[in-house]
């Protein structure tokens, strides 16, 4: 693990971050969005064997224990740290 992160979850948070923000960029509808997020979740669950709504509980906003697609116009806005 990288010395400047602070935990594996961290890592992992900027993972999900960067897959996000990288590929959800080039996406041009919305059930292409919804595609890779439900994907992301699933590898998130699977293979970084972390819940991703636990993994990324910081934004769950109405502390319903689901962290929820957000689209601003051209992708997901997170805020990971």
């Amino acid at each position: 693990m990288p010395e400047t992160m602070i935990d594996v979850q961290a890592l992992k948070r900027l993972w999900v971050h960067e897959v996000l923000r990288v590929y959800c960029d080039r996406l041009i509808d919305d059930e292409d969005r919804h595609w890779l997020y439900e994907n992301v979740q699933e590898i998130c669950n699977r293979d970084l064997e972390e819940n991703f709504h636990e993994l990324l509980i910081r934004l769950d906003t109405d502390k319903d224990g689901i962290v929820r697609f957000l689209s601003f116009g051209l992708c997901i806005v997170i805020s990971i740290f």
